[in-house]
């Protein structure tokens, strides 16, 4: 099984499971189940989001949730928070 958990917003994050080591991460030079990594900026994150789509069973996605003040917070987060829920949506599909 390989999954992929992405949090999209304020500090953008990811972390792969892959069971099977199918496209295994390395850490130290040995081959891990499991790994976890942030992003510098939106367009890593998309890379990110699309280099390790190959061979998913599942893509997981933190909740957004749109309120009256949250683009007040910082327009450009909030712009990028969404198109990053919309990459995962595609690479779902």
């Amino acid at each position: 099984m390989r999954v992929l958990a992405v949090d999209p917003g304020g500090v953008t994050g990811l972390a792969l499971y892959d069971r099977n080591l199918y496209a295994p991460h390395y850490k130290g030079g040995l081959p891990v189940e499991f790994d976890s990594w942030q992003t510098p900026d939106y367009d890593s994150t998309v890379n990110s989001i699309i280099g390790e789509s190959l061979g998913l069973d599942a893509i997981v996605c933190e909740g957004f949730h749109i309120r009256g003040n949250t683009h007040k917070l910082d327009a450009g987060a909030f712009s990028q928070t969404t198109d990053l829920i919309g990459a995962c949506r595609f690479v779902a599909s």
